[in-house]
């Protein structure tokens, strides 16, 4: 099956992102990788081979970060998410200009590590499912599309292949929900809770996987993956090809977020990673590639 691949890019993903183009074009093999983002990063990818740039104000009739900000503004909240909710509406809106049935929407600062199949032998297209739950999404999407979870899992992943006909459907009737005024995308914001308004009030991938179990639960098949989400704690920035080759061995994809703090080494082994790793027999081979904390351990013998 030919898709596109769909990077919604801010400012601070955007080295991650060059830095990530040569694994993803190596194991998803999408038709054409398109940046959504602001002007300013135009000049940083503008150079790259085969890489399209689309203005992120320009994709979807009315859909801006002003407009977004100004929605959060009149509803009496903070605008500092509006980028995080821009760049989901993103996803969603590309569905009326994607020149290819299915666009996989993939996160820059998330990087695969070996093959990945999204389609199975029938052309089925895959959902990776997850654990995170989150009631405040599930709450919005009940008001904007009268939909319930579905599943006992998550859709949210670091990924996910939409059909562009079933999203926009899915738009179409927020569109025809008279509960809030606006474009589709004001619509969702006037739903969220106001507490809810200025954190995590809404999730594409919850609200398009739900819809399509709801409505098109055949066309799709679950899946999980062995992912790594909070690499972040290991490595500051994405290491190098011996170590992705090695990490790919248990690892379909690892994610370098940037919010994930660097935290004191000595609080490492409270995490369930590290103390696998530590009473493992891979431990000094991570110590052979010097990641960043692993290396720095103090009295590491007391641990083994």
């Amino acid at each position: 099956m030919k898709y596109d691949l769909i990077m919604p890019i801010a400012k601070d993903d955007i080295y991650t992102a060059i830095d990530n183009i040569p694994y993803i074009r190596k194991y998803l093999q999408p038709d054409c990788i398109i940046i959504l983002s602001n002007k300013e990063i135009k000049s940083k990818v503008e150079s790259l081979k085969g890489i399209i740039f689309f203005d992120e104000n320009e994709i979807v009739p009315g859909l801006t970060l002003d407009a977004v900000r100004n929605v959060l503004k009149s509803r009496g909240s903070s605008p500092n998410r509006s980028g995080w909710y821009l760049q989901q509406f993103l996803k969603m809106g590309y569905s009326f200009i994607s020149e290819t049935e299915y666009y996989l929407a993939w996160d820059a600062d998330t990087v695969p590590l070996q093959e990945i199949k999204l389609f199975d032998i029938r052309e089925k297209p895959f959902f990776t499912i997850k654990t995170e739950y989150h009631k405040p999404y599930f709450i919005t999407i009940k008001r904007v599309l009268d939909i319930e979870k579905k599943i006992k899992g998550s859709y949210i992943a670091e990924h996910m292949i939409f059909h562009r006909g079933y999203m926009r459907e899915l738009i179409e009737k927020i569109e025809e929900n008279e509960n809030n005024s606006g474009l589709w995308f004001e619509k969702i914001l006037r739903a969220i809770d106001l507490s809810d308004l200025p954190n995590s009030g809404f999730s594409e991938f919850e609200a398009y996987g739900n819809y399509i179990e709801t409505y098109h639960k055949e066309t799709y098949i679950n899946r999980k993956l062995n992912t790594l989400r909070f690499a972040k704690l290991i490595f500051d920035s994405l290491p190098d090809q011996e170590v992705c080759d090695w990490l790919g061995k248990n690892y379909h994809m690892i994610t370098l977020e940037n919010n994930i703090q660097t935290i004191d080494r000595n609080r490492l082994y409270l995490n369930k990673f590290f103390r696998k790793i530590v009473h493992s027999n891979v431990y000094c081979e991570f110590l052979t590639h010097s990641i960043y904390h692993i290396n720095r351990l103090r009295n590491t013998s007391e641990y083994n």
